[in-house]
């Protein structure tokens, strides 16, 4: 016995898409929304047990950049907010699969952020966040030099003197390319595309804080 298919064959195609599309939508959305939820916690995770953060909060870098623990802490939390606000999930227009990324504006916003500067003692706007972004080995404070003194200086530790040049610390600096922001997300894209491939197999998420 043979059956023969009378329609258009692309037409008949276009129509098994169309069908294939309205079963796979519900679930591809039910994927996004559980993937967004479970980056939503991780995210802010990522980042406070980063290398990056380890390195950051090692007084001698904190001191150099003038800021106590509160301030990183808040700082880096307000990173990891504008990385989960900035966090798209969309739909591929082939029914099946989501694709993920980034707005490349955000560095743009973390670099302003108010948590990422301050007014030091002489006046001065310290913009140590957006110099810790993209700063590179630039030269940023041109005429003095950073010595170490314990008790002594914004936080105690250290403080400036003339003479010299300060650039940001070397083990925590980073440009535009490649950055406290993109070195975290980086190291992760594999456990991304294992969350990725988990919520669209529906397999359940473990959403908790560990």
């Amino acid at each position: 016995m043979s059956i023969r298919i009378l329609t258009n064959s692309s037409k008949f195609l276009q129509q098994l898409k169309e069908e294939v599309k309205d079963l796979l939508v519900p679930q591809l959305k039910k994927a996004r929304k559980g993937l967004r939820a479970e980056l939503t916690i991780k995210i802010p995770k990522w980042i406070f047990t980063s290398l990056d953060y380890y390195l950051l909060d090692k007084k001698r870098n904190r001191v150099e950049l003038g800021i106590t623990e509160e301030q990183l802490d808040k700082a880096m939390y307000d990173i990891a907010t504008v990385i989960v606000a900035s966090l798209r999930i969309e739909l591929t227009k082939d029914p099946g699969g989501l694709k993920l990324y980034f707005d490349p504006d955000a560095l743009e916003f973390i670099k302003e952020m108010p948590s990422g500067r301050y007014i030091s003692e002489n006046g001065h706007l310290v913009q140590w966040l957006n110099w810790l972004l993209v700063a590179g080995s630039q030269i940023v404070v041109e005429g003095h030099h950073f010595t170490d003194r314990p008790g002594e200086g914004r936080i105690g530790g250290g403080v400036m003197f003339k003479g010299g040049v300060w650039r940001v610390p070397l083990e925590i600096r980073g440009d535009s390319q490649e950055n406290l922001v993109t070195r975290v997300i980086d190291k992760k894209i594999k456990e991304i595309y294992r969350l990725m491939r988990g919520h669209l197999l529906g397999e359940k998420p473990r959403l908790k804080y560990q």
